[in-house]
């Protein structure tokens, strides 16, 4: 187990709640169009619109540098875990105002100083200037030249404490730098670059076959912000920011509230991302997928600029201890963040859910259902997330909050082994330093209660801030629905858990809760209690059961205090899932080669062709220990499965390079074998085909060469079931009888058998199948028995 620190879900709800479902669709788009209107380039680059400007003007080629090594150096850290992960290569250098570039003065006496670089091949340019102290009315401007991609203006408003400043990236090889000062303030700006970074794995949305890791590379087990597990999350993923860190790495981070609800922009992160040279990081907020992804094979979306993003911060505390940072950006972000809360106590949540940026990636969302442990790792006191039950981290997660049941910070990530293996997660561990922990130290650089509780209420627990809102009086809602599995096997009821939050002003002390499953609608259940502002509180419905098939659940909360809500857009949530009924648990198992990102499979109704499951591809550092496992739910009938792999040598792993082999097998609830690799060496060519049935019972067509006979009657049954066995030669054998789930229950071992009747007593096992399994030396046989 490599321990490495991380940097780094269709039916039609009822009409009743598809309404509030369409206006809170209506509004949010509305929202989210307002919001990103809020956000603006301020102008263009002067150049652009002057025609007397010198030319050509100063040009700088960066020296070229091993990639190959340099990815070799990244594979190791991002093993370790020790840096923020990288995606760019620094360039130092020394160019400023006066011992570079190219001056033009206008005709009213201002001028324009501009400096081009160029690194061959780079998918991102950006820049640190470790003077930057600017005027009233100057202006700084990076563009493409090419493509006319243009980030700024950056102007005295990005002026700090420390003369540091790190910009944003640049598609492309190719940028240049623009400076424009009025004549009122000549000569009175500072502009020192220090540093140009030549991007290597992408932060954004470019070319993939060039990039080696960034927007789309996370693993395909992560789940986007704007899927289904992110509803109710809206206000903590406004928190979260990707931050450039020292020009050529990516961490992950949250702005968090203080008890005076003031708005001070503190941001929390992890100790190990770094705590100097802040003035030249880079904060960026709302970078989210607007087409979502949900761990799936397929691409999200950069949303594309301008982006919000806040330049430079000041370190406040930090303490390895739990591995905290605490910082205060230079400036307040606009538009649609929020401060999320906290919670200090050291009662473990009941369930987690952590926002990230993986791999340098748009925003993505995690969730384990299961209590967190508290535990030492790697010299910090921690949380333990034992096992994702969706979604997962990765390295440039790093410092990304993790958050309770109530939507409160409780930690920040350090680091784990967590990783995805194809759609699904390597069931590895995630470790958060935690915020009890980090609330006392020695001093107020090495604690976070001086600055989130400066009027020292001593308060365990405090909610989030909004500068956005609310802006209702009576807003109830449903935040997060809960307690429903995607899919069940051979169960037909659950118990909902509706956890619902006050979006308002208003303390809330009743609202109605209405839910159907496809549109058969329940009792409404009244909820009375106390709801301050911004507060959540779950419900447990009464049982829901339904028939085999698919469904929609919805739910919507109607009537606070029994008055109309004052805002519909957050009333309604809705969760599909699926009953399969007399279905059988399949155990699936997939060892694979050392390219795992060939290889995909698939399991189809052989009758219809109907894709039921599918999986891969997987990443390439599969180790040995590295079997993917997974249950599936299948009733009666006939499969196919079918692995393909992409280059057309199946799983072998016999080459120098990689020295292992995969293999695959499926066996049902008592162990049969339904399906085994039979290539020699794995190497199935591009594809291989195994064809299996539900229940697995024994051919009549097959030969059964230890016995003449194998007889199970009454078959149905009401009651005992006898087995007669004549069998060719006198054997040891043994009878077992298993629930189709595969619990034994019932045994019968005899010595030197040769013809003989056994039975078995089913009288008090509820109606259902039933497996009879006979073992003979090392060849086993079953058959089914129903049970009227």
């Amino acid at each position: 187990m490599i321990l490495s620190p991380h940097y780094y879900q269709l039916l039609l709800p009822t009409k009743r709640i598809m309404n509030k479902i369409f206006i809170f669709i209506l509004i949010s788009c509305l929202f989210v169009a307002q919001a990103i209107a809020q956000t603006t380039n301020e102008g263009q680059p002067m150049s652009w619109s002057e025609k007397t400007l010198a030319t050509p003007i100063d040009y700088y080629l960066m020296p070229p540098f091993d990639l190959k090594e340099q990815t070799k150096v990244d594979a190791l850290n991002d093993a370790t875990g020790m840096k923020p992960w990288q995606f760019g290569y620094e360039h130092n250098v020394n160019y400023n105002l006066n011992n570079s570039g190219t001056w033009t003065t206008l005709s009213n006496g201002d001028r324009i100083w501009q400096i081009e670089f160029e690194s061959k091949d780079a998918l991102t340019m950006n820049l640190i200037f470790d003077d930057y102290e600017l005027p009233s009315g100057a202006t700084v401007y990076l563009y493409n030249p090419k493509t006319r991609e243009v980030q700024g203006a950056y102007t005295s408003k990005n002026n700090s404490a420390d003369r540091m400043l790190g910009t944003t990236l640049i598609q492309g090889d190719n940028m240049v730098v623009e400076y424009y000062e009025p004549k009122a303030v000549q000569g009175t700006g500072a502009l020192n670059i220090s540093m140009v970074v030549h991007g290597y794995r992408s932060l954004g949305a470019y070319p993939r076959e060039k990039a080696i890791k960034g927007l789309n590379d996370a693993g395909n087990c992560n789940i986007d912000v704007a899927c289904p597990l992110g509803l109710g999350w809206e206000d903590p993923i406004n928190s979260v920011a990707i931050i450039i860190v020292g020009g050529s790495g990516s961490c992950t981070g949250a702005l968090i509230n203080n008890t005076s609800n003031d708005g001070t922009p503190y941001f929390l992160t992890a100790n190990h991302c770094g705590t100097s040279g802040l003035g030249a990081w880079v904060f960026r907020f709302n970078w989210d997928s607007p087409v979502p992804v949900c761990a799936q094979a397929a691409n999200s979306q950069d949303p594309g600029g301008p982006y919000n993003e806040v330049n430079g911060a000041t370190l406040r505390a930090n303490n390895g201890g739990s591995d905290v940072a605490l910082m205060e950006l230079n400036s307040a972000p606009t538009g649609n963040v929020y401060y999320a809360g906290w919670d200090r106590s050291t009662t473990p949540a009941t369930q987690a859910t952590g926002i990230h940026h993986p791999s340098g990636d748009v925003k993505k969302i995690c969730r384990e259902d299961d209590p967190l442990t508290a535990v030492n790792w790697s010299g910090a006191a921690v949380w333990e997330v034992t096992d994702w039950d969706q979604g997962v981290t990765e390295p440039g997660s790093s410092g990304s909050p993790l958050f309770n049941q109530n939507q409160l910070i409780i930690g920040q990530l350090y680091g784990g082994s967590a990783a995805c293996s194809g759609t699904t997660d390597n069931g590895r561990e995630d470790n958060y330093g935690r915020l009890d922990v980090s609330w006392n130290g020695a001093s107020a650089s090495e604690r976070l209660k001086d600055w989130l509780d400066p009027g020292n209420t001593n308060a365990l627990t405090h909610l989030g801030y909004n500068p956005n809102g609310p802006g209702m009086a009576l807003d109830a809602g449903v935040s997060q629905i809960g307690g429903i599995e995607d899919n069940y096997c051979n169960v037909d009821s659950f118990i909902p858990e509706i956890t619902i939050r006050n979006y308002g002003s208003d303390t809330i002390t009743t609202v109605n809760i209405i839910y159907d499953v496809d549109g058969v609608v329940y009792p409404t259940y009244a909820w009375t209690g106390t709801l301050a502002p911004s507060s959540l509180t779950t419900i447990l419905l009464p049982t829901v059961s339904t028939t085999a098939g698919a469904h929609t659940f919805n739910a919507a909360t109607e009537l606070p205090n029994g008055s109309l809500d004052s805002n519909a857009v957050n009333d309604a949530r809705s969760q599909s899932f699926s009953i399969i009924l007399g279905g059988e648990a399949v155990d699936y198992s997939l060892a694979l080669d050392c390219y795992g990102s060939e290889v995909t499979w698939t399991i189809s109704d052989s009758a219809t062709g109907l894709i039921l499951f599918s999986g891969g591809t997987y990443s390439d550092n599969f180790t040995t220990l590295d079997t993917i496992k997974d249950q599936l739910c299948l009733g009666t009938g006939c499969y196919r499965y079918t692995i393909y792999d992409a280059y057309g040598d199946g799983l072998d792993g016999t080459n120098a390079s990689c020295g292992r082999s995969g293999d695959y097998w499926m066996t049902d609830a008592i162990g049969n074998e339904l399906v085994r690799m039979t290539a020699v060496d794995g190497n199935f060519g591009d594809s291989a085909v195994h064809y299996f049935c539900l229940p697995f019972v024994i051919n009549s067509q097959t030969s059964l060469p230890k016995f003449n006979e194998f007889k199970v009657f009454p078959n149905p049954t009401d009651g005992t079931v006898y087995i007669d066995l004549d069998l060719s030669a006198s054997e040891e054998i043994q009878l077992e009888l298993y629930t189709v789930t595969g619990q034994l229950l019932q045994q019968i071992t005899t010595q030197n058998t040769r013809s003989e009747r056994f039975e078995f007593d089913l009288k008090a096992y509820s109606a259902g199948m039933y497996f009879i399994k006979l073992r003979i030396g090392d060849q086993t046989y079953a058959k089914k028995v129903i049970k009227d």
